[in-house]
């Protein structure tokens, strides 16, 4: 029960800086780099088929935070995170150092990406969809510090909730 609240409590965490400091700051973003963030360092640490329950939870709750309904966002976050996956088997680098930036390259590509698909949901086509023809050299810049951060922060409590499950496991035995 406990790494279901603290779990619980990360993603509200998360939920609460992206909506209420990122979004903010960055108005002119638009994509949530922090949950895009979250989704990629998720697979990247656990792998695919443990970071889906992270990932749909978060992306479910944001588009409900958001606007009230489930969107094509939180489909798009699980193909981000399934190339992230895929990509990250294939290419045998480590999670460290300047591999990282490469990984980093997925939250951007991310954003990207959720610009595009949200553009086109709401019935903009064309190059009109590039409205962001001011903040198209920020958005790499911001996501990767963005993702560095939410990298740090997953890694980190990732392994204070497997040392819990390993205290937990322990008293049982």
């Amino acid at each position: 029960m406990k790494i279901f609240l603290l779990k619980l409590l990360f993603l509200s965490a998360l939920l609460i800086l992206q909506c209420s400091f990122l979004n903010v700051l960055f108005p002119f973003a638009g994509a949530p780099l922090v949950i895009i963030s979250a989704v990629v360092a998720w697979v990247l640490v656990l792998g695919f088929q443990r970071a889906l329950f992270m990932t749909l939870p978060l992306t479910i709750l944001y588009d409900l935070f958001l606007s009230g309904e489930i969107r094509p966002f939180s489909l798009w976050m699980i193909a981000v995170a399934y190339g992230t996956s895929f990509a990250s088997r294939r290419l045998l680098v480590d999670h460290r150092g300047f591999a990282l930036f490469l990984y980093g390259a997925f939250t951007v590509f991310g954003a990207f990406g959720t610009i595009i698909l949200e553009n086109l949901v709401a019935g903009r086509t064309g190059f009109a969809i590039f409205h962001m023809t001011k903040s198209a050299w920020a958005l790499p810049v911001i996501g990767m510090i963005v993702f560095f951060a939410v990298y740090y922060g997953v890694r980190r409590s990732e392994a204070y909730l497997d040392r819990l499950r390993q205290e937990q496991n322990f008293k049982l035995r």
